[in-house]
């Protein structure tokens, strides 16, 4: 049986804001025409990376993301509850985590070496801290809202012997934000997330 070796955090794209719709409730608002761009871009550079699973979280704009994922890759993509949101005060950050660490465990035991997980930004951010065990300085990294990556960015972790080693590897084209100077690489301690 293989084990877990890689996950892609991907942030969903740029989402249409002042909708009406609410933001953290599913189905929630899809994507501009510029997240839609961010999503292929985001599934181009996903096209050769091994991924043998696609999860993304219910939510429209990860759902939309996910497609254009899916479209470039052939990977049929798996709705998951436990990859939504943060609900902000209807969620305690302990439910949050203990989701997310959840969720980990399952993806551990499916036999498979690498996966995408499409989220948003404040999973993607602890799924990082998780597996770093809070080693990881986000400040570099930081968009709107405290967010770790930019819309439709990537945040790479592999497993190397002990330890998961984390690397922002992708950020689209499309959109209007800063670019990052340089994705930073670091080797945080061992994770607390076991492999069988």
């Amino acid at each position: 049986m293989s084990y877990l070796k890689t996950i892609y955090l991907v942030r969903h794209a740029q989402p249409l804001l002042n909708t009406g719709i609410n933001y953290k409730v599913v189905p929630g608002p899809g994507l501009t025409e510029a997240g839609r761009e961010q999503a292929r871009e985001a599934g181009q550079f996903l096209l050769n990376c091994g991924i043998e699973r696609l999860y993304a979280s219910p939510l429209e704009r990860a759902r939309q993301t996910a497609q254009g994922i899916a479209a470039a890759t052939g990977l049929p993509i798996t709705l998951e509850p436990l990859l939504r949101e943060f609900d902000d005060p209807a969620e305690s950050k302990a439910n949050l985590l203990a989701r997310l660490a959840q969720f980990l465990q399952n993806i551990q035991q499916i036999g498979v070496s690498s996966v995408a997980l499409v989220s948003h930004g404040s999973p993607v951010r602890e799924v990082l801290t998780m597996l770093s065990e809070g080693s990881l300085d986000f400040k570099p990294y930081e968009t709107s809202h405290g967010n770790p990556v930019t819309p439709a960015g990537i945040w790479q972790a592999t497993r190397r012997t002990d330890a998961w080693f984390l690397e922002l590897v992708f950020q689209p084209k499309a959109g209007d934000w800063d670019r990052f100077k340089s994705p930073v690489q670091i080797k945080p301690r061992q994770t607390s997330f076991e492999i069988a």
